[in-house]
C-alpha cells in the first residue's frame, strides 16, 4: 500500500515511503470528495488540475485554469443559480465555470449531462474541450509558456469567463 509506513527496525521505529500510483491518488480524491462532486475546494482543485493535465494543458496552464475556476464555483461543482443578463433575464449559471445556458446546453449535447450534474473531472474535461473547440485563441494563450501568467489569466477571464468586471476578476484569480 502506498504512503508512509512505520516499521520496527534494529534501531527502533523506522519509516519508509512508497510513492502512490496515479490510480491510488485518483481513488483517494474520489473518496475525499464524496464521489467527486463534493464541496472541498482543495480536493476539487487537485481533481481539476489532474483532469486538465490529462487533456493536454501544460503544468502552468492547468494551475492558471484552476485559479480561474477557484474564482468561479470550483468549491460548489453542483451549483446552478439565476444569473440574469441583459439578453436573457431567466439566464442560469451552471457548474464550476458558471457556464451560461447556451454553453451548458452545448456541453450537454456533447457529453449527455449538464455541467452541474458532472464530476469535477468531467467538468474540467468539458472546459478543455470547449476551449479547444470554441475558444482556441484562449487555449493557445493559456498554454503559451512565453507569456506572462497574468496575461494568460487575463485571456481566460476576459475571453472565456467574461465577467462584468474583467480587471477585478483577473486580480482576484491571479
Amino acid at each position: 500500500k502506498a504512503g508512509i509506513a512505520k516499521t520496527t527496525g534494529r534501531n527502533g521505529d523506522e519509516f519508509s515511503y512508497t510513492q502512490p500510483t496515479d490510480k491510488e491518488i485518483a481513488q483517494e480524491l474520489k473518496q475525499k470528495s464524496g464521489g467527486q462532486k463534493g464541496n472541498n475546494l482543495a480536493v476539487n482543485q487537485q481533481e481539476a488540475y489532474s483532469a486538465l493535465r490529462q487533456e493536454g494543458m501544460t503544468d502552468s496552464a492547468a494551475k492558471i485554469a484552476v485559479a480561474n475556476l477557484s474564482g468561479e464555483a470550483l468549491n460548489k461543482p453542483t451549483d446552478r443559480h439565476p444569473d440574469p443578463s441583459s439578453r436573457n433575464r431567466n439566464q442560469m449559471a451552471h457548474g464550476i465555470a458558471q457556464w451560461d445556458d447556451f454553453r451548458a446546453k452545448r456541453i450537454f449535447d456533447k457529453y449527455g449531462q449538464y455541467p452541474q450534474d458532472m464530476t469535477v473531472a468531467q467538468q474540467s474535461k468539458a472546459m478543455a474541450w470547449e476551449m479547444k473547440t470554441h475558444y482556441s485563441k484562449v487555449w493557445e494563450k493559456l498554454n503559451d509558456e512565453k507569456l506572462d501568467p497574468k496575461e494568460r489569466m487575463h485571456s481566460v477571464v476576459s475571453d472565456y469567463e467574461r465577467p462584468a468586471d474583467v480587471s477585478g476578476g483577473v486580480n482576484k484569480r491571479t
